[in-house]
């Protein structure tokens, strides 16, 4: 199977669950009924205090502590699901900010990937969002691996769902997901690679992680900029598997290798 084709299977798998899992907690809501939810941890208490204690003595934690708001995210904005990758357990580690986006310079969701056994971060995401104008928001999404970072995309969203690069120039989706892609890969893997496996496991129980969850960005993104209910809402929820669908690809890189 061709990388390019494996990429896309993987994505695209990714997004028919977020958007499914979304369907399923929309489809029936009124006006005036949250459009987004949190989702859930697959962890016990015990173990989710082990993992968020054990990840705030990293170095990485300690960055965003002093860059951010991140040290009083109460736990109920804390989402930890964890999944056995290729070298052990891994825990896919998501903050909410909420109201402390505003004072933690636009930023409105991080995910962590985390080697419990390790006991070291293995890759981390930020997302900003900010308010353009009554009927615009801003998201960009940066990447950090191996100690680099990468912007992995910039875009204006509409009412509509439409979606606006740096320049104004109206992007598909489809391209939204390929400049993604490629972005994630020329961190991850900068030398490349002509083949690579079909779809496993690993990666199926992430991307299912991914999906059950709701989309615990896009509920971050509406949190933070308070579009969680009626229209403002819906240019979000319009584009939402997107937005889960290249963070998870980005965990789904490390975790499954």
């Amino acid at each position: 199977m061709s990388k390019k084709f494996h990429n896309l299977s993987m994505l695209v798998m990714i997004a028919v669950l977020v958007t499914s899992s979304f369907l399923s907690f929309t489809g029936n809501a009124g006006a005036e009924e949250p459009l987004f939810t949190k989702g859930e941890s697959n962890v016990d208490n015990q173990e989710f205090n082990h993992i968020r204690n054990s990840l705030k003595k990293t170095e990485e934690y300690q960055l965003y502590k002093t860059t951010s708001k991140i040290n009083s995210i109460s736990t109920d904005q804390i989402v930890i699901n964890t999944v056995e990758g290729t070298k052990g357990k891994i825990a896919y580690i998501e903050f909410i900010f909420g109201k402390y986006t505003s004072k933690s310079n636009g930023l409105a969701y991080v995910q962590f990937t985390y080697d419990t056994k390790a006991e070291k971060v293995i890759s981390h995401q930020d997302l900003f969002a900010q308010k353009v104008d009554d009927e615009n928001i801003n998201l960009k999404m940066l990447y950090h691996f191996n100690h680099n970072n990468k912007e992995i995309y910039d875009v204006t969203i509409d009412k509509d769902g439409l979606l606006f690069d740096k320049d104004g120039l109206e992007m598909s989706q489809e391209d939204f997901l390929s400049n993604g892609q490629l972005n994630i890969k020329s961190l991850t893997a900068p030398n490349g690679q002509d083949e690579i496996g079909a779809l496993g496991f690993c990666e199926y129980a992430v991307a299912g992680l991914c999906g059950t969850g709701g989309g615990v960005a896009c509920y971050g993104v509406a949190a933070a900029l308070g579009l969680t209910t009626g229209v403002g809402g819906l240019g979000l929820a319009a584009v939402c598997s997107l937005i889960g669908s290249l963070g998870c690809a980005a965990a789904s890189d490390q975790i499954c290798g």
